[in-house]
C-alpha cells in the first residue's frame, strides 16, 4: 500500500510563538512518524521526529507558524496522537 501524509501548518499572532505539549502519542513504529517543523512550509527546520509510543517533550517554535506533518503506511492502527497548542507572549 502506497504511503499517505497530511498535514497543519498552525499560525499564531506576529508577535507570539507556539508552544505544543504532547498529551498522548501512539503511532506504528518505524512506520507512522510525526515530524513539527519551525515554520510553514516544507522546508522549514525540524524541531523534531517522532514515532512509537513514547510520549514526546513539549517544543516551542521560534516564529510564530509552525508545521506538522504526519506520514504512515496504513497497516496498523493506534491510537495516533494529541497534541495541545499554546500561544507564547512576551519573548525577546
Amino acid at each position: 500500500m502506497p504511503r499517505g501524509g497530511i498535514f497543519l501548518k498552525r499560525k499564531a499572532k506576529p508577535e507570539s510563538r507556539i508552544h505544543l505539549a504532547f498529551n498522548d502519542f501512539d503511532v506504528e513504529p518505524q512506520f507512522d512518524f510525526l515530524a513539527v517543523k519551525d515554520g510553514g512550509t516544507a522546508e522549514s527546520p525540524v524541531l523534531g521526529t517522532f514515532s512509537g509510543n513514547q510520549i514526546p517533550s513539549s517544543l516551542t517554535s521560534s516564529g510564530h507558524v509552525a508545521r506538522l506533518e504526519f506520514q504512515t503506511d496504513h497497516s496498523m492502527e493506534k491510537r495516533g496522537f494529541n497534541i495541545t497548542f499554546t500561544n507564547v507572549f512576551g519573548f525577546t
